[in-house]
């Protein structure tokens, strides 16, 4: 009973308050959740997806599951892409669905500085349930909600050969309109660079940072990876609005031709109950289907990091 109470507090503070969009560690195995501006800058048909269990010890205090495809479009001399996401607290009582739809349009300054704008179209479900599910010790009545709207988001990157550094925007709606319905808007602002440290034997080391500020909620990611030939491993950071330390994120995965796979475990740095595990399980996977470009097309690649 008092996990049940753990979830009915965090269910309804996490409504009523406004809570922020769901916490990640795969943040740029998420192109479209992270920045729209990503959408279809590889030379590929791009599909992506996972799963993260936060608070395992909980049960399914926090699930959230995530799907999405991209592609580069000649004729747009950009690209499109489509997003599925689905976040689930304390077991399903409360779940938000979120669909996404990405444009993307590239400009070529020079031989290598190239840049992306994005514009993203969401559609979000929104509801609250708890059909079968009873919590004696919660007298207050709890009343099932569910609502439906649409929301926007930009972003924008810029790219010079293995660098790239971006902003974006999410949840613009609540800038104009702030209700029970929407999140507050969300600001990202994002870097990352590549180097390739042995290229006869397929050795590289990328470095990332992620600044998000929502609401009243800061928080700072930064770190890097290794990669030897099909096999990598990261080591990521994580501050809070408070600027400490938060979560240290171990990850490693591996590279099979086109399909990539990786695990991720968040350590949490200040959990002082030995009986609850406050990290965090996520996987996430991408699958890279080589684009044909049409002999008219002048559009290239983006040089940008692989992830």
């Amino acid at each position: 009973m008092r996990i049940n109470i753990i979830y009915i507090v965090f269910v309804f503070n996490g409504f009523l308050l406004f809570a922020q969009d769901p916490l990640s560690s795969h943040y740029n195995n998420k192109f479209l959740f992270l920045n729209p501006a990503f959408t279809g800058t590889s030379d590929a048909y791009r599909f992506y997806g996972g799963y993260r269990n936060q608070w395992p010890s909980m049960g399914k205090a926090f699930l959230s599951q995530y799907a999405g495809y991209d592609q580069p479009v000649d004729i747009l001399r950009g690209g499109l892409g489509a997003g599925l996401f689905n976040d689930m607290l304390a077991g399903g009582i409360y779940r938000n669905t979120q669909m996404d739809i990405s444009y993307s349009h590239f400009f070529k300054v020079s031989r290598k500085w190239q840049f992306s704008v994005a514009l993203q179209t969401s559609l979000v479900s929104r509801q609250i349930a708890y059909s079968g599910k009873v919590f004696p010790d919660v007298p207050e009545a709890i009343v099932p909600f569910s609502s439906l709207h649409s929301d926007f988001g930009s972003g924008f990157l810029a790219f010079y050969h293995n660098f790239y550094l971006g902003a974006s925007l999410h949840n613009i709606k609540s800038i104009f309109q702030s209700s029970l319905k929407t999140n507050p808007y969300k600001i990202g602002l994002q870097g990352g660079k590549n180097f390739v440290l042995n290229k006869f034997r397929n050795i590289s080391a990328s470095i990332h940072v992620l600044i998000l500020k929502q609401g009243s909620f800061f928080q700072v990611n930064y770190g890097g990876q290794l990669k030897i030939d099909r096999i990598y491993a990261g080591i990521w950071l994580r501050h809070d609005e408070r600027l400490r330390f938060e979560n240290l994120v171990l990850s490693m995965g591996a590279q099979f031709f086109n399909y990539k796979v990786q695990y991720s475990y968040d350590l949490f740095l200040f959990n002082t109950n030995k009986f609850l595990n406050l990290g965090g399980h996520e996987i996430s996977f991408i699958l890279e289907l080589k684009y044909k470009e049409s002999r008219k097309s002048r559009m290239k690649a983006f040089e940008c990091p692989k992830f």
